[in-house]
């Protein structure tokens, strides 16, 4: 896509002419793009070096409302090779529970393991689900598969949004991070409000347009200023493991995807802004994608 407008000042830009932007200016108006045909969330790609194998000129992407637009120029397909998960209005397929036990000794998706009390006030014992300890194969596949399921019906399938399918999500220490329906613990990033700042965690899921460095080490993945004008902030004791967990070479790469993690929600700072903090690898994921020209 060449063209996008900012909805910081209206300001209309060719990919050419916000390349040419100074890199500070850039980071100023990155979060407020907007395709110019379907107003949907845009977001820039820089062109790639010389040296790089595939040659990439500088441009804007959308997802363009998962619709047609007569200024898309390319698709997006999950660069896992599953489906692009367009919206689709038919109803949600069944679903079981979803419970999550990163402590668990045993494996299993859907496992119902008996385990002693957990002593200590705050926590209970844990019942079962995507379970496993350590970072073997089949700890990765059970959690990451039913947590990507989550994140695709939410996508797929607007009603989902409203479902009564119970959350469970125990730490690897037995503590219960996550409780509740579908319907009440996760929360799109245009559906934050400061009702949400509770100190409760949540799965909060949207879209990412822009990421950068933190100054401290972390990252920050920033949403639409055009939406919530939420980000996230990716710890940086856990900057490395989020990085390679993903495949992430280099932080444009963050760009586009759509996310679900388990995090707590904060307004903070002078412009009192919203942000999920993410302290857990484990308790993330993403979908990536390939553009492909049309």
């Amino acid at each position: 896509m060449e063209n996008a407008i900012s909805t910081k000042d209206g300001r209309f830009f060719t990919a050419s002419e916000f390349e040419a932007l100074p890199k500070e200016i850039q980071q100023t108006y990155k979060a407020s793009l907007l395709c110019i045909g379907c107003n949907d969330v845009a977001w820039f790609r820089s062109a790639t070096k010389p040296t790089a194998k595939v040659s990439r000129g500088a441009h804007f992407n959308s997802h363009h409302h998962q619709g047609e637009c007569e200024h898309r120029t390319s698709y997006l397909v999950v660069d896992d090779g599953s489906d692009a998960g367009k919206s689709v209005d038919v109803p949600v397929p069944a679903a079981t529970d979803y419970i999550i036990n990163l402590g668990d000794q045993s494996g299993g998706v859907i496992a119902n393991v008996d385990l002693p009390p957990i002593p200590k006030e705050g926590f209970v014992t844990p019942r079962g689900g995507a379970t496993g300890t350590g970072r073997g194969s089949s700890y990765e596949t059970s959690v990451t598969r039913t947590l990507r399921q989550i994140l695709s019906y939410l996508k797929r399938f607007p009603d989902f949004k409203y479902s009564d399918k119970l959350v469970e999500i125990y730490s690897e220490s037995g503590q219960l991070k996550v409780k509740g329906e579908i319907k009440d613990v996760a929360v799109h990033f245009d559906d934050i409000s400061p009702a949400v700042d509770d100190d409760r965690s949540r799965l909060f899921w949207g879209l990412i347009v822009d990421s950068f460095d933190e100054t401290y080490g972390g990252i920050w993945l920033n949403a639409s200023d055009s939406k919530s004008g939420l980000s996230v902030k990716v710890f940086a004791d856990i900057r490395d493991d989020f990085l390679e967990a993903f495949k992430i070479k280099e932080l444009d790469d963050l760009q586009g995807v759509h996310i679900l993690l388990v995090g707590k929600l904060h307004y903070t700072g002078r412009n009192n802004k919203p942000v999920i903090f993410c302290p857990l690898v484990n308790l993330v994921t993403m979908q990536k994608y390939r553009e492909r020209q049309i």
